[in-house]
């Protein structure tokens, strides 16, 4: 198998090492980081892999070039790229010219509202997977309405969702069980209730919407922890004036995240426009009651009632009911903190195992 990806975000490193486990992998990636954020690389995602990626050092048509080099000298079974941008089109234009016979999979974060409500498509993007999905071997999809639509439309489609490891991402969580500590401490949260938002401050992410809900909850014993950072603090702390239960602790990353995960009783993605949102999964794993925007991709991890709640984003009184309803069934935070039982009702294995069938499957069609 010969990846192309731009790059590999930290939810994804137990996939592609996964990938290299049941195939001969060759992982070519783009960039050492993602654009819109600043991960510190070699701690958060490089250190993790268990193979050895090779980074792309050309642009435009020289990249595509050097990728049509790799196909030339490592003449993969199957090459997986990333959604319908140049490098998948490049694959399948140069096995269509060349009659090679390996097989063209691409991976696609497209969430059902983005493609049944034209929620943040470019007319491009929507354009080139109308086309191109007709000639792909197979299309890796994040939520199970996406496979199902693919299938009745292309005969093709298998739902991966974002997310990680169970048992790796657990023993994680455990090991900053002392720093979750520190953050009770710190925030003097020994009997409060939490509730958690992880993520970039930005527009889309509707954080202004949950602000202004949570603040017309009544309870002295209520927190509200927003952990990122991006254009939207300055504005978002205005709107959170007068109200001292409303905590920001800037941008975090690794342990110092999952130790939030570890002790907030309820976590919330309220994005009016979100292709998946991978902190679902990892908010999930460390046993936060989660309500998730009916927007997002990730909603399909939230069975309603048992680990979470689907909310309306546009909805404060349905948000409103629904933070009440997880508050008043959650228990405040005590001393001596355990690593709590995952709320993830998707198993990692389990869903490896169903894409490395498909994908298997699609090699022998």
């Amino acid at each position: 198998m010969l990846v192309y990806q731009p790059i590999i975000g930290p939810y994804r490193i137990d996939l592609f090492n996964a990938l290299n486990e049941s195939f001969t992998m060759r992982c070519m990636l783009g960039r050492r980081n993602l654009k819109s954020q600043t991960f510190d690389y070699e701690k958060v995602i490089a250190s993790k892999f268990h193979f050895e990626p090779i980074y792309m050092r050309e642009q435009g048509r020289k990249r595509r070039i050097e990728f049509i080099k790799e196909i030339r000298r490592f003449k993969p079974d199957i090459v997986m790229t990333c959604e319908y941008g140049t490098m998948t089109l490049t694959a399948l234009l140069y096995k269509y010219l060349t009659f090679k016979k390996y097989k063209v999979v691409t991976m696609t974060d497209d969430s059902y509202d983005m493609l049944m409500n034209n929620n943040n498509f470019t007319k491009k993007h929507k354009i080139a997977a109308k086309i191109l999905n007709r000639f792909l071997s197979n299309i890796v999809v994040v939520e199970p309405r996406i496979e199902q639509i693919y299938q009745r439309k292309y005969g093709k489609g298998i739902y991966f969702p974002i997310i990680k490891d169970d048992e790796i991402a657990r023993k994680e969580y455990e090991s900053c069980l002392g720093i979750s500590e520190q953050y009770v401490k710190d925030y003097d949260l020994l009997g409060k209730k939490v509730l958690l938002f992880v993520g970039r401050l930005v527009a889309l992410k509707n954080i202004d919407f949950v602000i202004n809900t949570f603040k017309q909850i009544e309870g002295e014993n209520l927190r509200f922890v927003i952990v990122g950072g991006g254009v939207e603090q300055q504005n978002l702390q205005r709107i959170a004036e007068g109200d001292s239960r409303i905590f920001f602790t800037g941008r975090l990353e690794g342990e110092t995240v999952d130790a939030w995960y570890n002790l907030a009783n309820a976590f919330v993605l309220a994005s009016y426009r979100e292709p998946f949102g991978a902190v679902t999964n990892e908010a999930l794993l460390g046993g936060c009651f989660s309500l998730i925007s009916k927007n997002a991709g990730s909603n399909c991890l939230v069975s309603d009632g048992k680990n979470g709640y689907v909310i309306d984003p546009y909805d404060a009184e349905d948000l409103k009911q629904k933070l009440e309803l997880t508050f008043n069934a959650s228990t405040p935070i005590s001393s001596g903190l355990t690593l709590r039982d995952s709320l993830m009702i998707e198993n990692f294995k389990e869903c490896y195992t169903y894409l490395e069938t498909k994908l298997n499957e699609t090699l022998e069609k």
